[in-house]
């Protein structure tokens, strides 16, 4: 009996029963997993293995039938010349990358372990499906044992090295006669003992229930591109509202500039994306690294993106190491149009090594996360960071620190330049610093130092900050935050705005913009300036001179501000 299914979620799937009448309930066992997980095809043998008396020719011998001799052509794994065989053979032409699942039983001696499991050779392939369903089912059964033929070589006992199946998938070109040389993973045979796994309704689902965690429905099957049908299990390339989980062993290749997915995850250390030129990856939901020594990419050519994109109101980077490397963007783009990407806030160190692009929506560096900008290899890499028009990049405060990958000297801590055209929220208590190369605040961009700065002198180390013709400074806090050889550039029509009641400025100054002290209470002006062009005292309460100043443009008085003069003398 043979059972196709045109609408199936894990389409490169075909459940195999062919020993459904000697191998107790493995043919209801079949059904039911090919029901339960949504599988591509379902086979069954209609004859018992032993119904006819002539012997295969093909390799092999069992004590199944009449003790230790031929095989009989009655029995569908071990004979070419069967409708089960040509069913396998068209099946594997039809779909790349088929996986055939098999269920066997077999008679439990003592000494011998609760599953015999074999694809086919003793062989490790490079993506290898059997031990991640013994883990699998480790997590449904943890009293079951195992032998697995291609790991416990010194076993010998139901291997499965003579099943044609097998050894027609893994590549044979004679599978009557020749056993396969390569292991591709991709054949299952697991022989189970009657109890505890095929004596009743519940244990028979404990295989299929695993199976079906080892092959979730968005999960890749083998290494591939990503816009290829036949690298994923359900036979569809991802869309923006697919999750994708890419499984371990494999790595995919973002080709195309349309690629998508929602939530992205991965199985393993071992898993990979491999970003083409080109290449522009679009994520709306979550990026959750396998451990925190995972490096995700294994290659990213110059120009290649992955986007963060969509309207989900949070997006979470979770899985970084929180002392060490583990993976980097290399061009990373932010374009949402509402919501956030923010981290996941356990003190993990995120990084990218190009540049990071915030076109659209808000980038939220969580409390105690840091940035350390480096290639997707680990080295040091001075990034840029483009805040667009529509954009907000935004540190939450406490220990979060930015620096050139784990540099902790003046220069070479800083990371490239940052341009502002959006907004930009800075604070942090942590003697690592936010360490910058240079940051341009443009016309409409706001760069804001928060409130959040304690205990963080001189945190700030940015080289020149230049507030450019229609940009803004705005200061909140009182905290001397500016590093020894950070300069200020106010330029002409530039704007710094000050709500702190006493303000730390660099050393280096240079204002030829507008200055204003605008906060409801009393203010004392900073005494890094003694030259203003022109200058705005708002809000209420006295705004007191800490210097000698002088005036060149205009002094604006609003609200119910007074001016006080100290001991100094205002020109």
């Amino acid at each position: 009996m043979f059972i196709y299914n045109p609408s199936a979620t894990r389409a490169k799937l075909f459940i195999q029963s062919p020993h459904p009448r000697y191998d107790s309930n493995t043919g209801t066992q079949g059904f039911y997993i090919f029901k339960n997980v949504n599988a591509r095809a379902f086979m069954l043998s209609g004859t018992h293995r032993c119904n006819n008396s002539d012997s295969t020719q093909c390799d092999g011998t069992t004590t199944a039938c009449d003790g230790g001799l031929k095989y009989k052509i009655s029995d569908q794994a071990h004979n070419v010349s069967t409708t089960f065989q040509r069913a396998t053979e068209t099946m594997l032409n039809l779909f790349t990358n088929l996986i055939i699942v098999q269920p066997h039983g077999f008679g439990q001696d003592e000494g011998d372990p609760d599953l015999i499991m074999s694809n086919g050779t003793r062989l490790t392939p490079d993506t290898d499906y059997l031990f991640k369903l013994k883990n699998s089912l480790l997590t449904i059964d943890t009293s079951l044992t195992f032998k697995i033929a291609h790991i416990d070589l010194s076993w010998t006992k139901l291997v499965a090295t003579t099943n044609i199946q097998g050894r027609y998938i893994n590549g044979s070109n004679d599978p009557c006669f020749t056993a396969a040389t390569n292991a591709n993973g991709r054949f299952l045979h697991i022989e189970q003992a009657y109890t505890g796994l095929r004596d009743n309704a519940t244990n028979r689902k404990k295989l299929s229930d695993a199976i079906a965690l080892t092959f979730p429905e968005n999960s890749n099957v083998v290494s591939g591109n990503w816009n290829s049908v036949d690298t994923w299990m359900k036979g569809t390339v991802p869309k923006s509202t697919d999750d994708v989980f890419i499984t371990g062993g494999t790595t995919v290749s973002v080709t195309g500039a349309t690629d998508s997915c929602k939530n992205i995850s991965f199985d393993s250390d071992d898993t990979h994306l491999a970003m083409q030129s080109g290449a522009l990856l679009n994520v709306t939901g979550d990026f959750t690294l396998a451990s925190a020594t995972h490096a995700v990419f294994s290659s990213w050519a110059a120009g290649a993106k992955i986007k963060f994109t969509g309207s989900s109101a949070v997006q979470t980077l979770s899985g970084w190491s929180t002392s060490a490397f583990s993976t980097s963007f290399a061009e990373l783009v932010i374009d949402k149009s509402s919501g956030k990407v923010t981290t996941s806030g356990n003190s993990m160190r995120f990084s990218f090594g190009t540049s990071f692009t915030i076109s659209n929506g808000t980038f939220e560096l969580n409390t105690t996360d840091d940035i350390e900008t480096r290639s997707i290899s680990g080295a040091a890499s001075p990034a840029t960071i483009m805040v667009g028009a529509g954009g907000i990049f935004k540190l939450l405060g406490d220990d979060s620190y930015i620096r050139n990958g784990s540099n902790t000297d003046t220069v070479t801590s800083r990371t490239g330049k940052m341009i502002i055209y959006g907004k930009a929220y800075l604070a942090t208590t942590s003697t690592n610093r936010l360490n910058f190369g240079n940051i341009d605040v443009e016309s409409g961009g706001e760069l804001q130092f928060t409130t959040g700065w304690t205990g963080a002198s001189g945190a700030f180390n940015a080289g020149m900050v230049t507030i450019k013709d229609g940009g803004l400074l705005t200061v909140g806090t009182t905290q001397t935050l500016w590093h020894a050889t950070s300069w200020l550039n106010l330029q002409p029509n530039g704007k710094l705005t000050i709500t702190s009641s006493t303000v730390g400025l660099p050393n280096q100054c240079f204002i030829y913009g507008d200055v204003e002290y605008s906060r409801s209470g009393t203010q004392t002006l900073s005494n890094k300036v003694s030259t203003y062009n022109n200058i705005l005292l708002g809000g209420s309460g006295t705004k007191t001179l800490a210097a000698n100043t002088l005036v060149t443009g205009k002094l604006t008085m609003s609200g119910t501000a007074s001016l006080g003069l100290g001991s100094f003398c205002f020109y």
